[in-house]
């Protein structure tokens, strides 16, 4: 690549640096989701620093009872964050793993986005809108304030299944293998967002662009299939696996979208007492429903402007819940929080901003940046108070979290039980987890731990005078096996009341050893996986020598 085009990549890396400098100096932030990231990004890079490739048992969860998190949760990010951990050697903490990954995304959002705006604009404006996009209210919001780091990665994943799309429709070499890569790192990132971007975003650009072109959608409709199967690794276990935990957390009435609203429901703007960002949401996304206003207005210098402009308006209406049937479908009504929309949100108003802003007089430019202004000054300040937060009590918090290592309550095993708040939700901090020694038996059995695992398996030197139960103080889950060492054959287990593996040894001296053996549907997403990446690689390879021979 020839020097001069080399400054927006400087560019771009040097805003992440920039953006993540407060953590990177003072630590985590202390966002809403500060404990989880401290929690998970500990045990995975631990893990992965064990040599386990993909950490989905953390085994130091719940004081460790352990927890099926990457069983279910998208792994993109804490994977990263895994990887960058243990390419460390230990130089530096989990939580500067899990800020370097927060830049590393920040990076390819900005860079994704600039590869896709310079199909549609000049190479200036294109990297300006690529570092708009890295620092677009909602991005930060989502790494400073929520702390939602795995649905930030959507920012990174979006332009490429965007620019594949468009490479398919102008029959463009390497498009299918890079819509499959963005759709599959789409779905591991982040799957609420996924699904969002799926039903508005994806399917109306791809039928804009090939309306009548059979042989278009046909490709794109492969492109999404190979992207599905690349996050089979993730996606079939998480399906197959879900009845195993207490899921019911995940659609509690504090979970329902309808509660979070703009103008309706309990957290409103005309509630008395609200979140402190729920005028950021809606000053955010007002300021892109007038750029799309705008898009309209001017629709006529550039096709994409009356397609991008009227999505921008129908995502306005969508996030603040003015057409409230949309988040009563089922799928949609799971994801939560109807502010999610946001990440796709800004990805159109980016995109439209960059077309519009030649077009524009000085009067609307003077109005989207004060609107600019004044959320970038919310997101700020509320990142204010969290990183003062991070820098004087960051060191107790991290303490007190790691003391326990207590996970998200929609982990714990079916039928655990819990107290829960007025909303039927389960807080972890006060889920009641059962006490006593790792390995429990009767009075005339002795059982002596020889041996332990990374992944939270042990081996166990039994000696019972009668026939007995032994009890481990792991969680119970379809992934624990036991196996009698003497003869090679597993053990049925079962469970205690308190969900804690257990099984029964008859009288006489055995070696047991527990261990975390591979879940259901786990082997077969791996196949699918597998095989949908050689087909993309496949398809590289093809579209490299395409090129080679034009």
């Amino acid at each position: 690549m020839p020097r001069k085009r080399l400054w927006p990549l400087f560019a771009l890396a040097l805003v992440a640096l920039l953006v993540m400098l407060p953590e990177l100096i003072f630590g985590t932030s202390y966002s809403h989701s500060r404990v989880y990231n401290i929690v998970w990004s500990e045990q995975v890079v631990a893990l992965v620093r064990e040599g386990i490739a993909y950490p989905r048992w953390l085994p130091k969860a719940w004081d460790g009872l352990g927890a099926p998190t990457f069983y279910f949760y998208a792994p993109l990010f804490f994977l990263t964050t895994g990887y960058i951990g243990a390419a460390g050697s230990g130089l530096f903490s989990a939580g500067v793993a899990a800020s370097l990954a927060s830049m590393l995304f920040l990076i390819a959002s900005g860079v994704g986005m600039w590869r896709w705006l310079r199909t549609l604009a000049t190479e200036r404006a294109a990297a300006i809108g690529g570092l708009i996009y890295m620092i677009a209210p909602y991005h930060l919001h989502d790494i400073y304030n929520r702390g939602a780091l795995a649905e930030s990665t959507a920012y990174a994943s979006i332009p490429l299944v965007l620019l594949g799309l468009s490479r398919l429709a102008a029959r463009q070499r390497g498009g299918l293998p890079l819509l499959a890569t963005g759709y599959g790192l789409l779905v591991c990132g982040h799957l609420p967002v996924a699904l969002l971007t799926s039903v508005t975003l994806i399917p109306v650009y791809a039928l804009w662009r090939g309306w009548r072109d059979w042989p278009f959608l046909g490709r794109a409709i492969l492109g999404g299939a190979l992207g599905l199967g690349l996050s089979a690794i993730f996606l079939l276990p998480a399906l197959g696996l879900l009845p195993h935990i207490a899921a019911e957390q995940l659609a509690t009435a504090f979970y329902r979208p309808d509660r979070w609203f703009f103008f309706s429901g309990p957290h409103s703007i005309f509630a008395p007492a609200r979140p402190d960002f729920v005028e950021f949401n809606i000053v955010t996304s007002f300021g892109w429903a007038l750029v799309a206003v705008f898009g309209l207005l001017v629709r006529k210098s550039h096709p994409l402007l009356m397609l991008f402009g009227a999505l921008g308006i129908a995502l306005f209406l969508l996030v603040s819940g003015l057409i409230p049937w949309f988040w009563e479908i089922p799928g949609l009504s799971s994801v939560q929080f109807p502010s999610r929309l946001l990440v796709v949100t800004e990805f159109v108003g980016v995109t439209t901003l960059v077309l519009i802003w030649p077009q524009i007089g000085l009067v609307a430019r003077t109005a989207l940046a004060l609107l600019a202004a004044f959320a970038s000054f919310q997101a700020i300040d509320m990142a204010k108070d969290r990183m003062f937060m991070a820098a004087t009590k960051g060191a107790w918090f991290h303490a007190e979290v790691t003391r326990e290592y207590r996970d998200a309550p929609e982990y714990v095993p079916s039928g655990y039980r819990y107290n829960t708040d007025e909303n039927g939700q389960a807080e972890s901090a006060h889920l009641i987890l059962p006490q006593g020694a790792e390995v429990e038996v009767g009075p005339t059995t002795r059982a002596e731990v020889i041996a332990r695992d990374h992944d939270g398996g042990i081996t166990l030197s039994v000696s019972a005078v009668t026939p007995d139960t032994i009890i481990v103080r792991r969680f119970i889950f379809p992934h624990w096996r036991v196996v009698d060492e003497a003869t090679g054959q597993p053990v049925k287990l079962s469970e205690d009341p308190q969900k804690r593996v257990a099984w029964r040894v008859p009288s006489g001296v055995h070696r047991y050893h527990l261990e975390a053996g591979p879940a259901p549907f786990e082997a077969a997403g791996f196949i699918i996986s597998l095989l949908s990446l050689v087909l993309i690689i496949a398809g590289l390879i093809h579209a490299r020598r395409a090129g080679a021979r034009a």
